[in-house]
């Protein structure tokens, strides 16, 4: 691995050219060999790929104006990738990604994208300090179709900025619950995120987070 300056006479490069790695780790510039990932295989990410494939068959029984729906339907709600730009799904990715996430948590699929506006973070979210666990809490929801599930990330130092992208989710609760107990936290700082997910169609809101102590 080798560190760089202005990599392909950019200020920052990320993702793969010929045989080539370019990324940023920690401030520092690196470029490095392409080698094939190692096949992860944890329970979690065998369900989360067992999701996708079933959704990505449902998919095929979409009718023609169902799939025109969802393009449209991603085509006006465009998200963000890692640099914060914009940019627009096709509307079999949104598909997937909103009935992907809404069998994860046990609820039905849509073959219809979302008629509504989605979902309002988590408000006053906050993760306290515990021993091998953190009691999360945050203001309760109106109504009965809204989950709040939780992501983190830790043990971690304090002078890591954590990301999402390394998170897992860890549990979840119904949004007027207000609060959950996240157990088995092994000691050390956590970064613990939250989200509000529509029981109803799968949408979800942007993330809010807190840092946590585990001893």
């Amino acid at each position: 691995m080798a560190k760089v300056l202005d990599p392909l006479r950019s200020a920052e490069a990320r993702g793969k050219v010929g045989g080539l790695i370019y990324n940023t780790s920690r401030g520092a510039k690196y470029v490095k060999t392409f080698t094939s990932p190692v096949q992860r295989r944890s329970a979690a990410q065998l369900l989360i790929r067992s999701l996708m494939a079933n959704t990505s068959r449902a998919w095929q029984a979409a009718t023609p104006a169902q799939r025109t729906a969802w393009q449209n339907w991603a085509n006006a709600h465009p998200v963000q990738d890692w640099t914060g730009n914009s940019r627009t799904l096709s509307g079999f990715n949104a598909y997937c990604k909103l009935n992907t996430i809404l069998a994860l948590l046990g609820f039905a699929e849509n073959d219809d994208p979302p008629s509504g506006a989605g979902p309002a973070a988590p408000t006053t979210f906050a993760a306290a300090n515990g021993v091998g666990q953190s009691i999360v809490t945050w203001s309760a929801m109106g109504g009965t179709d809204k989950q709040v599930v939780i992501w983190g990330y830790g043990p971690h130092s304090a002078g890591l900025t954590a990301k999402i992208e390394r998170a897992k989710i860890l549990d979840n609760a119904n949004g007027e619950a207000a609060t959950i107990t996240i157990t088995g936290l092994t000691p050390g700082l956590w970064t613990l995120w939250g989200r509000t997910v529509d029981e109803d169609d799968g949408q979800q809101s942007t993330l809010v987070s807190d840092t946590a102590t585990i001893t």
